[in-house]
């Protein structure tokens, strides 16, 4: 971690929240899997955060991680974005090898959802099912596209997040006016919800769709949830 924060700006690594740290553990060990743990104490008082990383090996080292939180004494408080945004929808996630890649998460027990084409990111890709957030996995398809020119400055890694929010308007006004330059943006439609990809001088790239759309086709089914963190952040 401190030798990609040294040399790159962006994401690390998506967690994924789980009910029990120990039962994640077991069932990796018991799929031949190797993994590290980790306790974070915060405060002296407070139970440690857990965190379980699975050693995967055609996946980004250190990519995906389990965490478990430890229960709250208070509930959260619900706060309300300038920029209308609900929740990650999505982690995208450059690989050498999709077909690899795509069955180190299916040892890890996700869901593949489909496989895509985008022309706008030069790029073939498997979507993976979370609870409230899904994996995408990327490879780059062309060499003059966004995915190749991420591949050949860090080879692998986090590029970018989907981001639900609930006026794709405002989160595009909010950001153009607070960074003081346009983003050009394209928008898409097709079985999903819109969506409008900004392209960032440097760090993440962002997709944002509509999350009110998006809610109405979601599936019920429990799959593991995807967390927000502080991996996750990044400023307009």
């Amino acid at each position: 971690m401190v030798n990609f924060i040294e040399k790159y700006e962006g994401a690390h690594s998506a967690g994924i929240m789980v009910s029990s740290a120990a039962d994640t553990a077991t069932h990796l060990k018991s799929a031949g899997i190797e993994f590290s743990e980790f306790s974070l104490i915060r405060k002296e008082d407070q139970q440690p955060v857990q965190l379980v990383t699975p050693k995967m090996p055609h996946m980004p080292e250190g990519s995906i991680f389990f965490v478990l939180y430890p229960p709250r004494k208070t509930p959260l408080t619900r706060v309300t974005q300038p920029n209308t945004a609900d929740r990650i929808d999505a982690v995208w996630i450059v690989v050498k090898n999709l077909k690899l890649a795509s069955a180190d998460l299916t040892a890890l027990g996700f869901r593949r959802v489909r496989h895509l084409r985008s022309k706008l990111l030069g790029a073939e890709g498997q979507e993976f099912a979370g609870d409230h957030g899904n994996l995408v996995l990327l490879h780059a398809s062309r060499s003059d596209g966004p995915v190749s020119q991420f591949a050949a400055e860090r080879g692998d890694g986090v590029m970018g997040l989907t981001i639900l929010v609930k006026s794709l308007e405002q989160a595009h006004t909010l950001a153009e006016r607070n960074a003081g330059r346009k983003f050009p943006y394209t928008r898409a439609g097709k079985d999903r919800a819109s969506l409008y990809q900004l392209r960032l001088p440097r760090g993440l790239g962002l997709k944002w769709r509509v999350a009110s759309e998006v809610r109405d086709s979601e599936q019920s089914a429990r799959r593991p949830r995807l967390t927000k963190n502080r991996h996750f952040t990044h400023p307009l």
